[in-house]
């Protein structure tokens, strides 16, 4: 295996109305495009979709997403994200 370093900060929102918040923050770090990982479809039944890509779009904050991730995702759907985000940035 290749050496490699990987510098990886993490800023976690949390508490009320962090979802709305979301939009901004990507914004502000100068993301343009984020791809969005979902489950079975919990997130739309609770309504936390429709809430993110609110947030999303107000800021101008473009979004592909890949539905059926699951815990430890087999390296398939790995690579299915991997292709979207792809096409995403070059589409």
């Amino acid at each position: 295996m290749d050496s490699f370093e990987f510098h990886g900060p993490v800023k976690v929102l949390f508490g009320k109305d962090s979802i709305e918040k979301i939009g901004g923050e990507i914004k502000n770090s100068g993301i343009k495009k984020v791809l969005i990982l979902f489950g079975s479809g919990s997130a739309k039944k609770n309504g936390v979709y429709e809430r993110v890509k609110k947030s999303l779009s107000d800021f101008g904050v473009a979004d592909v997403e890949l539905w059926g991730v699951q815990p430890n995702p087999l390296v398939s759907k790995v690579r299915e994200g991997v292709i979207i985000g792809k096409d995403a940035k070059n589409g």
